[in-house]
């Protein structure tokens, strides 16, 4: 028997790139793509949002409804029901899938054939569940996931396992898959060839599976997707995924937010905007790298000759005729890029002291 989907849902593929794709439906007129470089960043959000206005507003809705409440009186049931739908909607602009998702049952809590009073409860448990899943997936991310919590040594699924016996709720979860025709690209959904069907303007099936066919190695197959139908699932998904792929994620330390680890390199930074137009990564890694000349003299050293360089550029810069020009930046760009590269191989332990300082005294 064929499930169907209500609305709002997101199905989830990932694509020949390797990057995920969820396909937002809000609605059945309004759908979009929502295309992240690495899984976890929705549920990293969501764990670092602030809801201590969230949380006052809907503790302070709860203390205002009376023990006798009836909320078959009109006026009454309105004021409650405005205000939960208020409330609802100060995730919009932090996190607007949440937000979509907690819209989306409540709705559905208020077209249910229940008493109003039964309405009221029970939206109030809708908005008191979104404090819950933060709770809960915020232990999970610092207890299975953060890379400096002690869990060294334990494999994914022993932090599964950890996970699902402290939140039993979790214990058994699973979620809806289905499957769709779509072109591919070595065995993975092709975005890009989708882009151009889409741009083309071509709404005649028919004539979409043609123009896919004859692309060459994107032929139209049946691919898997997964069914995200309650904003629970998106934040199991994710968690667990991390999981699977082996992904760790740190609190950057300048911002001090959570953020998905890409490589096994030591990064310490995010890529969030920190200072206008610069982001965490490129202004912590200039104030990590300014201590470490502050406290080496050989990188002390290095800056004051590759200062000397770039004076040495300006000067012969002045002097180019039209014939040359460029051949002085060309010059320092050579050597910059060299010096760089030696610097680097310094600082990431490649070349001890003495190598880096033997070639610095030949310059």
């Amino acid at each position: 028997m064929k499930t169907r989907l209500e609305f709002p849902y997101i199905k989830v593929y990932i694509d020949n790139k390797n990057k995920v794709r969820y396909m937002v439906h809000k609605n059945q007129s309004v759908k979009a793509m929502l295309t992240q470089e690495s899984v976890g960043n929705l549920l990293i959000d969501f764990a670092l949002l602030d809801l201590s206005g969230y949380k006052k507003r809907t503790d302070t809705l709860t203390k205002g409804i009376p023990d006798d409440f009836s909320a078959e009186d009109a006026v009454c049931f309105s004021v409650f029901s405005t205000e939960v739908y208020e409330i609802a909607k100060l995730l919009n602009d932090p996190h607007t899938i949440a937000c979509m998702y907690l819209l989306g049952k409540l709705d559905t809590v208020f077209s249910a054939d229940i008493s109003d009073t039964e309405k009221i409860t029970t939206a109030v448990k809708v908005l008191e569940e979104v404090l819950i899943l933060q709770e809960i997936f915020s232990d999970g991310l610092a207890m299975c996931c953060d890379v400096d919590f002690e869990n060294e040594g334990i494999s994914p699924s022993g932090l599964f396992l950890a996970f699902t016996g402290k939140y039993l709720d979790f214990l058994g979860y699973h979620l809806m898959t289905g499957t769709a025709i779509a072109p591919t690209k070595d065995g993975k959904i092709d975005f890009e060839m989708i882009d151009k069907v889409n741009s083309d303007n071509i709404t005649d099936h028919k004539e979409q599976l043609t123009l896919i066919d004859d692309v060459k190695d994107n032929r139209a197959k049946i691919v898997t997707y997964t069914a995200l139908c309650d904003f629970a699932d998106l934040l199991y998904f994710e968690f667990t995924e991390l999981l699977k792929q082996g992904l760790q994620i740190r609190k950057c330390k300048l911002c001090g937010k959570y953020f998905v680890l890409q490589s096994r390199h030591k990064t310490l930074f995010c890529d969030r905007s920190y200072a206008g137009k610069r982001t965490c990564k490129q202004v912590g890694n200039k104030l990590e790298y300014d201590r470490k000349v502050a406290s080496d003299p050989l990188l002390q050293e290095y800056e004051r000759i590759y200062k000397l360089h770039h004076a040495q550029l300006d000067r012969d810069a002045q002097k180019e005729s039209p014939a040359v020009f460029g051949r002085a930046k060309n010059v320092f760009l050579k050597w910059s890029k060299q010096a760089q590269k030696r610097r680097k191989s310094y600082l990431s332990g490649k070349i001890d002291a003495r190598e880096f300082q033997s070639w610095m005294e030949q310059l």
